[in-house]
């Protein structure tokens, strides 16, 4: 569950990692493909506009996320997408735990846990609307 305290995190955190968010998201991607090599064949060779992708998407949710709503549909259509290009649950989980250790590799584990608890939130929350919109894919696409 995304609480207040959260959404404040997630925020002011992101604002601090902006600068440094696209070899963050090569470093996920990396992590991704470690985690199932399966999932390489997903993307193209030059991971240039998915990146660009991700980090549209992730910066439009993070700064829309106190209004959530205004954001749902767009998630929602992103999962259906995701859906017809063959992403399926597991891959979700695969995602989460890419995306956490990024973000664990950056942050201070120890010192930073409400932190992490935060990013888990935020990203469970994108996860979890992007899966609904996957289930709904014939009726959304």
């Amino acid at each position: 569950m995304l609480l207040e305290s959260h959404t404040r995190l997630v925020q002011a955190s992101y604002r601090k990692i902006a600068g440094n968010i696209f070899e963050l998201s090569g470093i996920f991607y990396r992590k991704l493909f470690e985690k199932d090599p399966r999932l390489r064949f997903l993307f193209p060779e030059d991971l240039g506009s998915v990146q660009d992708h991700l980090l549209q998407m992730i910066a439009t949710a993070v700064r829309q996320i106190d209004r959530f709503e205004e954001v749902r549909h767009h998630l929602e259509n992103l999962g259906a997408r995701h859906a017809v290009y063959g992403v399926v649950p597991k891959d979700y989980e695969t995602f989460m735990a890419a995306v956490m250790d990024t973000l664990s590799d950056q942050l201070d584990p120890q010192r930073d846990q409400e932190l992490l608890k935060a990013w888990e939130a935020f990203f469970t929350l994108v996860s979890e609307t992007m899966q609904e919109g996957g289930r709904n894919a014939p009726a959304i696409c």
